[in-house]
């Protein structure tokens, strides 16, 4: 059976999650796919629960762990990579899912388009499961331009062809703690990748990836996803000038890397502020002081960006994208809006907010804008 599609999932004790996550792959429309879960030295029964189902469906394979330790995601990856004979390659974790009809529409998509890769909407859950809101393509070709802009989708919201990947020579750092799959997408699109969107049967936009928000992910370690957002960008930026992407009609210039990073600096940091704790407020102040003394001309003067609607809209994000939060139980302004007017006083009195700007996003707060609880961001999530 030719294979459409390889569908890479690096496992580490992942018992709880890794059954549903196989099993969104092998529901799928679309039949001629192989799935590789790259175990890296899982210590739980995840092997036995890949190896049985794998035993009724030859669609699946184990690839044992080379080493005795973990060794990351971003080699896992690597090593599925060199096994995979789909002609797309799409990589997943392993607590996450695929939504019906997912691998059809991106391989389509791009067979459509002539496009090396596809990418489609996801939405985002709790760890429980629920909806907190969906994330939409808003571009039907995506390139350099809008992934510099800081463009961002899960890694199993993406199908890329196996030629183009391997031509291309990108593999994942495994130097890289975290976003390490942002920095894959941003070395393609410098190499001359894009992106089409994907859609359905219907012609819609299709609906790919569910991914699971867990307190023990990576991606709950704010400070190292700071650092290295900083230092993914700060690196694609600097290769985009070497190859004077500025004649692409892409801004690649220091006052629109410091705008960028100013902007996940601040969102990271409210959302420590938002995870609560007795040294919230200080460790979120030391997050931002650390960015922020790295390149203090340059956040000077990105800071006046940083007006009430986007200081509020960064609140929004940073309340969905708290673990916290929740449909069934969802957080009233009550519960975090004196944490949120606190740090942004703090903001103010560092001078990186100005008091008009502070003053403009509390009144957003106070007046029940929408996105104070999980519900209304949902419903008014752009």
């Amino acid at each position: 059976m030719s294979v459409a599609i390889t569908v890479i999932i690096p496992m580490f004790n992942a018992r709880a999650w890794i059954a549903a996550a196989i099993r969104s792959v092998l529901d799928q429309s679309l039949a001629e796919v192989e799935v590789l879960v790259v175990d890296d030295a899982s210590t739980d029964d995840s092997r036995t629960i890949v190896s049985d189902i794998a035993a009724s469906d030859a669609r699946v394979r184990l690839v044992p762990a080379d080493a005795s330790a973990p060794r990351g995601v971003a080699r896992a990856r690597n090593r599925g990579l060199d096994l995979a004979a789909g002609c797309f390659v799409m990589f997943m974790d392993s607590d996450d899912t695929l939504h019906p009809g997912a691998l059809a529409a991106l391989v389509d998509s791009a067979q459509r388009d002539n496009a090396p890769a596809s990418v489609g909407d996801f939405t985002l859950h709790h760890e429980l499961g629920g909806l907190l809101e969906r994330v939409p393509v808003r571009h039907d070709r995506i390139t350099l331009r809008e992934h510099l802009a800081g463009l961002f989708f899960i890694t199993h919201a993406h199908a890329v062809r196996r030629d183009v990947l391997v031509r291309s020579g990108v593999r994942f750092r495994e130097d890289l703690a975290v976003i390490e799959d942002t920095d894959v997408w941003l070395r393609l699109a410098l190499a001359g990748v894009w992106w089409t969107r994907a859609r359905d049967e219907q012609k819609e936009p299709a609906l790919v990836g569910a991914y699971r928000l867990r307190l023990s992910s990576r991606s709950a370690d704010l400070p190292t996803m700071l650092a290295c957002t900083a230092r993914v960008y700060r690196d694609a930026y600097a290769a985009a000038r070497l190859a004077g992407a500025t004649a692409a009609d892409t801004d690649v210039s220091d006052e629109r890397l410091a705008t960028l990073l100013l902007k996940s600096a601040v969102g990271y940091a409210t959302r420590r502020v938002l995870q609560g704790g007795p040294n919230a407020l200080l460790e979120a102040e030391g997050m931002l002081a650390s960015f922020i003394n790295a390149t203090p001309a340059d956040t000077q003067r990105a800071a006046v960006t940083l007006d009430g609607p986007l200081l509020h809209h960064i609140a929004r994000r940073a309340v969905l994208m708290t673990i916290a939060v929740s449909p069934d139980d969802p957080l009233e302004r009550g519960c975090w809006v004196p944490s949120i007017i606190q740090w942004w006083s703090h903001l103010e009195s560092t001078h990186l907010i100005t008091s008009t700007h502070r003053r403009s996003a509390e009144a957003r707060l106070v007046q029940g804008q929408p996105g104070f609880r999980a519900g209304d961001a949902i419903a008014s999530a752009a």
